[in-house]
Formats: C-alpha cells, structure tokens, sequence
C-alpha cells in the first residue's frame, strides 16, 4: 500500500519489533504517551477554501472534523478528513462545505489508555496513517492524534536506547 511504500521511503520498519523485555515491553505502553495532544481542527461548516487557508503551512495528513453541538456548546468530532481530499475538493467546488465532504463517514477512534500495539493494530488494519484518541466515556470529544509514524518514532527511540545499553 502507499503507507508502506512512505514507510520504507523513510526507512522505517514495523515489522522490526523488538522482542518481549518484560517491564521495557513499549509496545504495551498507553497511546496517551505518545499522543499528540495539540491538534489542528477543521471545523465542519468551513468552506473547503476556508479550511486550506487555515492550514496554510501545515504539513499534516489529515485533521480531524469538529461539529458544533448546540445542546451541549462544544465541539465534538464528526469526522476525519486528509489534506489531498481538501485540495481535491478545492479544484472542484472551493465554497463546499467541508461537512458534505466527510458525510456518511465511520471515524475509527481509539481510547488513551489502548496499548500502542493495539492502535498500530487498528492503523494497519484500517488502512489509516493516524486516528484519532478519543475520551472512553464520551467518544465525541476529541483528546488527540497519534499516527503511524509516531508509532515508529517510539520503537526507533526505544531500539536506539536499547542498542545504547547493550554496547
């Protein structure tokens, strides 16, 4: 898939995992140690054109969609949608709500407490490059991201350490 070709592009392996070290055992850390907590929201009424402008100079994969809940006054998330499907959009109608673009669609979520096995799992599995990390008690509100590479910048962290002890 295009994920591994930009994987081993930046020559990083997930299959290189590092074999069970009891206590030192990352993969069965929380996802919460390696969320990224500040993340960039689109909010869901935003025109496409709108939405680009906000993420002038951002480089991220995708952003995740918020919608206003009235009843409650706050945001939730609604959806996740990438950066190309933005720029795809742009070309074809710039003044489209970003809401009509992410209709209908099931967002895969994961909970902080889930090990980081479990959500490289869940990414591999769903063919996704990040999720986002959602309260377990209430799954609309957003807490953070973690992606595919923040994933493998923690096993090279971890295996650069471990490398380091043994030498």
């Amino acid at each position: 898939s295009i994920y591994d070709a930009l994987l081993i592009q930046d020559k990083v392996s997930l299959k290189k995992l590092p074999t069970y070290r009891g206590d030192k055992d990352w993969k069965n850390l929380p996802v919460g140690t390696i969320t990224t907590y500040e993340t960039i929201r689109i909010a869901s009424d935003a025109s496409v054109r709108a939405a680009l402008k906000s993420l002038k100079g951002r480089k991220h994969h995708a952003y995740p969609v918020m919608i206003f809940n009235e009843v409650e006054s706050r945001r939730e998330l609604h959806a996740m949608i990438t950066h190309h499907e933005l720029l795809d959009a742009e070309r074809d109608n710039p003044q489209q709500k970003v809401s009509t673009l992410v209709e209908g669609q099931r967002v895969i979520s994961v909970d902080p407490r889930d090990s980081i096995r479990d959500v490289a799992n869940t990414l591999v599995t769903a063919d996704k490059m990040q999720v986002p990390v959602v309260s377990k008690t209430d799954p609309k509100r957003l807490i953070g991201i973690v992606t595919l590479h923040d994933i493998a910048r923690q096993q090279n962290a971890i295996e650069d350490r471990l490398q380091g002890q043994a030498s």
